[in-house]
């Protein structure tokens, strides 16, 4: 999907901010976890080793102390590509999703930036349309060996 436009933020009660610090990243990678319904360990040795570094960021949603959606974030040559955002299920359909995207996409935007592209699952694609972003490729995935539960989260519910 892709949004040529900086989105306007929406206006939903959650805090949005960038994360900066290590347990910043910590919560991200916890937040993102619960939601895919997988161990951290592996997360953390993926997305969450340079989480930081080269034209990429990690934000998040908080509800009072408690983080509850992660967006996770690369840049480069007038792109932002949004790499992974989640919520886990007990949160969404409160806005911290659309609020999280909104508000991180408007505080990043600068003259330098295109537009802003994601992969999309159906449980996502209604969100990301809301929001500025438009489909511009389509395809069937088919996910084998995944449980149920990590096939509900993704929209692709067995």
């Amino acid at each position: 999907m892709r949004c040529g436009r900086r989105p306007v933020v929406a206006g939903t009660p959650f805090r949005v901010a960038r994360a900066t610090r290590d347990a910043d990243v910590a919560r991200a990678i916890d937040v993102t976890a619960a939601a895919h319904r997988v161990d951290r360990s592996m997360l953390a040795a993926s997305i969450g080793a340079g989480a930081r570094s080269d034209g990429r960021e990690v934000w998040l949603a908080w509800d009072g102390d408690e983080a509850i959606s992660a967006l996770w974030l690369a840049r480069a040559e007038g792109t932002i590509g949004v790499m992974e955002m989640m919520t886990p299920e007990r949160h969404q359909r409160r806005g911290a999703g659309r609020r999280l995207l909104t508000e991180t996409l408007a505080a990043i935007w600068d003259a330098s930036v295109d537009e802003a592209i994601l992969l999309a699952t159906p449980a996502g694609r209604r969100l990301y349309e809301s929001v500025g972003f438009e489909v511009v490729d389509a395809s069937l995935t088919c996910f084998r060996g995944l449980d149920d539960d990590v096939l509900g989260a993704i929209g692709q519910a067995p």
